[in-house]
This record gives structure tokens, C-alpha cells and sequence, in this order.
């Protein structure tokens, strides 16, 4: 793979650090360190350690103990089965080639499958919705022009080892069995076993007894334990030319109530309580408060003089670690309004989509007006935004070529209408205040679907916060019945 390398080699006390390429990335109070393959545990040039998942103030929740995390594919083509995969502790194989590029706040690999290279495998890393959490946008294509993949499986392992209690965690795991292909899911196997190998074809096992405690089940803080989670994944076939995009994210919150938030600020979870959403799983890592038993020798209190069993409890009131997964339910992620692309967000009021896939739904949080540009030379040629049941108000499309009113729900042909050519345009009159009823968390309160001609290196929406000059709801129901007269216009076929 063609690496960013650090040509000095590194010493604090006795530890020397291998050149590896990657980057160390921070949002808010979470880093992750960023290997050039896409998998987490990249070794600082700078201060000679390795970052996993680490919060400021508490330490790094996966990297003490072994370098346990990593990612497999495994596909089926034209000359039969085969799976690329890399992690530090348990072994690489399978891919060749590939790209690296990271900035302070990002971080993008590409690479291919050794055995069939025209298979490639694209995890974007950005600052989420949510403070202190990384989106990864993994996005798997198949570049060949005659070859169809299938049996696609994707892998993603990694062990928990949480602050200050490394090797004695608790562990959650929620939305597993609504998400299970049994259940109409992409989930094909869960389990605790964060040392498992990054290559799906291997058995992924678990880890502590008794055994099938944790496997294809949710379970609400297991442990005390050294353990953490792995996940595959059907993501089904490819044919010629497509690709198929899901979610991760990899962040860390104050408490296990400020996750759920930033859980739900994601649309992975529905409430305070941590329910999952439709698509949507997640893992916990917390560190653990002894009891009389004493876990690692240590008690909280004078254990010689108690006169009943205190258990080991998780630290609801400390740093909480999160993996999840969005995007993994029976519905391909943006083929639907009530199953959006999420954005990344490099600076306030501004969203990006990196390398995104035409004819999906998009979606920021609130606004009033989005300016919606696409970068690479691609030009847009549908646009339509969601029916009834989602925010919108008045909405008015402006562009350098003209402007009209929208009908929630209908799709419109810009070039059959005469706005052919546009990099970017405007939807404004957006009404504050109309909140999606089906997410009430705010994630999904306009999406818009966007179809385009070319390829796109990005999509960019800038919010305006303010928009005073919204017309009465009578003179956009006139003005629009006239549009819908006048416009080549289509419903969006479900």
C-alpha cells in the first residue's frame, strides 16, 4: 500500500515505534489513531504511543494490552471465495494497493482486494453529528465493468480495554437481534470476542463461559471481563459499477447518559434509555467499579468489616466508550427519507458528504436553507424533498437559473425543466420548528434526494439559520399547483 511514512523511528523509555502511515485524528475529547489499511491502533510519531480510541483526560479504551482491532472482507466472484483483511494482533492478508490522506479532523483509505483488485473498500473517517463521536462512512464498490461479487461479509473486531480499570470492562451490546438476517437484518454473527481475527472466514467465536452468552443475543452490561465485540456483516451482491455504504461510529462521552445522548443525536438509539433505532447497533465499554470480591485486588471500600456480597458494577458515571453501526437493517442506507446518509461536519452550519453515491437521500441536521453544492464536475439532475411526515415549510428552489416552488414528495427533473448544467442551488423556506415525528433526536428532519450525472468527489450543504422572506401557506399552495401544472415532473417510485 502506498503509505504516508515517518522516517524516524521514535524511543520514550524503551519503546520503539514501527513507521507505520496513518494519522492521529481528534474531534472534541475523542482521538482516534487512523492506520493507512483503515483500521484503528496507528503508533503517534509524536509522542510514541498508540492511539485507538482515546479520551483526553482518561486514556485510550482499546489499544493497552494488544493492538485488537481491525476489519475483513470476504467476497465470492468469477474465480471463487476469497477475503482481505488487516489487524495488528491478529494478522493481515488478501489486499493490495490502496491510498492514504488525513487532515487534523479526517482521515480516508482505500484499498483493494488482493484477489480481485477491481473490489475496493473505502472507510472515510469525519467529526459526526455528535460531539465526541467519529462517523465512518465504509463504502465497498465493485469498479469492474462485467464481474458481479457475491456473498458479501464484512467483519469489524476490536477489544475493549477501558480506563482505569484495562482488562476488567463491561460490555453492551444493543440492536443485535432486531438486526440479525434472521430478522430481516445485514447482522450475520455477534459476539464479546474482541480478539477474534479480521478475516470473516475464520469462526469469530466468543470469549468467557458459559458459551452462547453473548452470541447473535443483546446484553446489557456482561462482564467483569477482558472483552469487546465483533460484527459481521451481509451486505449482499455487487454488480458492475455498484457499491453498497454503511456507518460506523467510534467516539467517547462523559457519562453512560451523555452517550445514549450522543447515540441518539446519531439516530442509533430513539430515546434517553438507550433503544435502538431501526438499522441501527451499538457496543458499550465502561470501567468497572470492585466490589468485595475485589476484581484486581482493589475495593472500594474497607472490605474487612462488610457483612454481605458487593458485586462488581459498571461506572455509569465515567467515561463511556462507543462502537456502533448504522445503516445495517434490511433498508440500504439512503434508498429511503427515514434511512438518510449522515453527514460529516467540519466546522459549524456546513455538512459534507465524502465520495457520495448518486440517487440517495441526504441529510443534515435542521435548518431554514441549505446551499447544496457538488465538487469533482458532476451536475445535478433530480432533486426532490420528502412527503408529509418530515419538517419542511414553504419550499422554494433558487438557483442561477431560475427559481420555484416545491412540492414535498415530488420529484423533479432538472433537466427536463430547464436547470441543466448546476454545480449548486438552494432550498429555502424550511419551517422551524416542524420536527420529524418519526426522529424525534433531530437527525432526520429534511432529507433530500439527489440523483446526478458524472462523479462527485463531494456534496457540500451550508445551513442559513435565518430566512425571513417565507410566503404565506395559501400562496404556496396557488403558486404550487400551477408548478405542478407547468413542471416535467415525476413521484418518486418507492
Amino acid at each position: 500500500m502506498r503509505r504516508l511514512l515517518f522516517t524516524a523511528l521514535l524511543a520514550v523509555g524503551t519503546l520503539v515505534v514501527p513507521a507505520f502511515g496513518g494519522a492521529v485524528i481528534t474531534y472534541g475529547n475523542t482521538s482516534l489513531g487512523v492506520n493507512d489499511e483503515g483500521h484503528l491502533n496507528f503508533f503517534d510519531p509524536i509522542t510514541g504511543f498508540p492511539f485507538g480510541v482515546f479520551r483526553a483526560g482518561v486514556g485510550d479504551a482499546i489499544s493497552p494490552g494488544c493492538l485488537c482491532e481491525g476489519w475483513g472482507l470476504m467476497v465470492t466472484g468469477p474465480a471463487g471465495m476469497t477475503s482481505g483483511f488487516v489487524n495488528q494482533a491478529s494478522g493481515n492478508g488478501g489486499l493490495t494497493g490502496g491510498t492514504f490522506g488525513a487532515s487534523p479532523v479526517t482521515a480516508t483509505s482505500v484499498i483493494g482486494l488482493a484477489a480481485y483488485p477491481d473490489v475496493s473498500i473505502r472507510h472515510a473517517y469525519g467529526p459526526s453529528l455528535a460531539a465526541d463521536i467519529f462517523q465512518v462512512n465504509v463504502t465497498i464498490t465493485n469498479n469492474s465493468t462485467f464481474a458481479t461479487y457475491s456473498d458479501l461479509v464484512y467483519r469489524r473486531a476490536m477489544d475493549w480495554d477501558v480506563p482505569p480499570t484495562e482488562f476488567n470492562e463491561f460490555v453492551t451490546h444493543r440492536g443485535v437481534e432486531q438486526n440479525l438476517t434472521t430478522n430481516g437484518g445485514k447482522l450475520l454473527y455477534a459476539s464479546n470476542n474482541g480478539f477474534a481475527s479480521s478475516d470473516p472466514s475464520a469462526p469469530a467465536g466468543e470469549v468467557g463461559a458459559p458459551q452462547g452468552t453473548t452470541i447473535n443475543v443483546d446484553f446489557f452490561q456482561y462482564g467483569v471481563a477482558d472483552h469487546g465485540s465483533v460484527f459481521d456483516f451481509a451486505l449482499g451482491n455487487l454488480a458492475p459499477g455498484q457499491s453498497t455504504t454503511f456507518n460506523i461510529f467510534y467516539g467517547s462521552r462523559a457519562t453512560l447518559a451523555d452517550a445514549y445522548s450522543g447515540l441518539a443525536q446519531l439516530g442509533v438509539t430513539i430515546d434517553s434509555f438507550g433503544t435502538p433505532a431501526a438499522g441501527s447497533l451499538y457496543s458499550l465499554g465502561q470501567s468497572t467499579i470492585f466490589g468485595d470480591g475485589g476484581g484486581d485486588d482493589e475495593c472500594e471500600i474497607d472490605c474487612e468489616i462488610l457483612t454481605s456480597s458487593i458485586p462488581d458494577m459498571a461506572n455509569d458515571n465515567s467515561a463511556t466508550f462507543i462502537f456502533a453501526f448504522g445503516g445495517v437493517g434490511g433498508v440500504e442506507t439512503g434508498t429511503t427519507p427515514e434511512f438518510p446518509i449522515l453527514p460529516f461536519v467540519p466546522a459549524p452550519g456546513m455538512f459534507e458528504f465524502d465520495a457520495p453515491i448518486p440517487g440517495r437521500w441526504f441529510d443534515p441536521p435542521f435548518a431554514t436553507a441549505f446551499d447544496y453544492t457538488l465538487f469533482g464536475g458532476a451536475t445535478f439532475t433530480e432533486v426532490s424533498t420528502p412527503p408529509p411526515g418530515f419538517g419542511y415549510g414553504v419550499l422554494k428552489f433558487e438557483s442561477s437559473l431560475g427559481d420555484f416552488l416545491m412540492t414535498p414528495g415530488v420529484l423533479y427533473d432538472l433537466v427536463g425543466l430547464g436547470f441543466g448544467g448546476l454545480t449548486t442551488f438552494k432550498i429555502s423556506g424550511i419551517a422551524v420548528g416542524l420536527l420529524d415525528s418519526k426522529d424525534p433526536a433531530f437527525t432526520t428532519l429534511f432529507p433530500t434526494f439527489l440523483n446526478w450525472t458524472g462523479t462527485a468527489t463531494k456534496l457540500e450543504m451550508v445551513a442559513t439559520l435565518t430566512d425571513p422572506a417565507i410566503p404565506e401557506p395559501s400562496t404556496y399552495l396557488m403558486l404550487g399547483a400551477g408548478v405542478m401544472v407547468l413542471a416535467w415532473m415525476r413521484k418518486r417510485q418507492g
